[in-house]
């Protein structure tokens, strides 16, 4: 009896709740999977046109400071395939989060959906911003230029954090 007590709640006793995807949450999965795909496309058609070393790393300065051989291209696509499947597969069990709120049966629903959307969006800017640099890197070293804008970390950690500070206020907002 105990064993399937554990099955029906999630940690500390919290609600199981099946939460049904609403049109926003289908395309951000779509925008996530279309990125997932333009990652993966963009070293297929722009490999053989690539030199044989490629820059892979970029200093805050935006100057590349780490060459590789080509197939190193394909190191951005492996991890934006990563996050995507790990980002997905943790938006099916939101009762396994932490949250800066209690989650009772009467907020479960809500807090459920809201920490599910957080993950989509982050989902949506990791693979985006992944698809962008590979692009950008296949530019670069297409063009023999060994600068990139200094802007895209600080474009990633700033969305992200942002994502999460919203998600934060809005969930303790609605407790």
């Amino acid at each position: 009896m105990e064993k399937s007590k554990r099955r029906k709640s999630g940690v500390a006793g919290r609600p199981k709740i099946k939460i049904e995807k609403t049109l926003s949450d289908r395309v951000l999965e779509l925008i996530s999977l279309v990125g997932l795909i333009v990652m993966i496309v963009i070293p297929i058609v722009r490999y053989n046109k690539l030199p044989d070393h490629i820059p892979i790393h970029f200093g805050a300065d935006g100057n590349a400071n780490r060459i590789a051989a080509k197939i190193s291209i394909w190191i951005l696509p492996a991890i934006g395939l990563f996050m995507y499947i790990l980002l997905t597969a943790l938006t099916r069990s939101p009762e396994m989060y932490n949250y800066p709120v209690e989650i009772t049966r009467t907020n479960a629903h809500r807090q459920y959906r809201l920490s599910q959307r957080m993950l989509r969006i982050i989902a949506v800017i990791v693979v985006l911003f992944l698809a962008v640099l590979t692009f950008q890197i296949t530019q670069i070293s297409m063009s023999g230029v060994t600068h990139l804008s200094a802007g895209y970390a600080l474009f990633l950690v700033g969305s992200i954090v942002l994502t999460v500070v919203v998600y934060a206020f809005i969930s303790m907002r609605l407790k």
